[in-house]
């Protein structure tokens, strides 16, 4: 799904200094190094292949997939709140720093990604996944990996793969 790193390519204005900083400190520096005609064969590939949200219908439940956040509290996210909420869906944090349950209507279940946290997480019905494998240890993610995730029914599977392991854990779902 498109995030908040597609936006910035999609972004045609995406020179003005402003914007530059913005991009080059979220790992866009490599953007400014493509031709003109490089640039737009990556726009036209997000355009073509990719969504702002996701619906995958499994055999034992229905998920949703969006970049950060859902910013209402019913599934399918409709074309009025992709425009008017935009922001809110590529760059939210307000659920996962929320103390609030987030249950979210017309889906069992919404996978995101954005905000990195040590361990898959869940806040209501929504799973939050990103586990930092873009970052160096710090302490706001002390072991950043990636993870992958298997929905399998009544659990959730994690496959965790960093440099030097590959583990997996699981959240019972019952």
């Amino acid at each position: 799904v498109v995030g908040n790193h597609e936006e910035f390519i999609l972004d045609e204005d995406n020179s003005s200094p402003y914007k530059r900083s913005i991009w080059e400190r979220n790992g866009g520096g490599w953007w400014f190094s493509l031709t003109d005609e490089e640039r737009q064969e990556c726009r036209t590939l997000i355009m073509n292949n990719m969504s702002v949200t996701l619906s995958v219908e499994l055999e034992d439940y229905h998920v949703g997939v969006i970049h950060s956040e859902v910013p209402m509290k019913t599934w399918p996210v409709c074309d009025a709140v992709l425009n008017e909420c935009r922001r809110e869906i590529l760059w939210g944090r307000n659920v996962i720093s929320s103390k609030d349950e987030n249950l979210i209507s017309g889906v069992d279940y919404i996978i995101s990604g954005h905000t990195p946290v040590d361990y898959p997480r869940f806040v209501g019905n929504q799973l939050f996944l990103d586990t930092g494998s873009g970052y160096s240890p710090s302490e706001r993610i002390n072991n950043p990996h990636l993870t992958a995730c298997k929905i399998k029914k009544g659990e959730f599977e994690f496959m965790h793969a960093t440099a030097f392991t590959c583990t997996t854990s699981k959240i019972n779902l019952t």
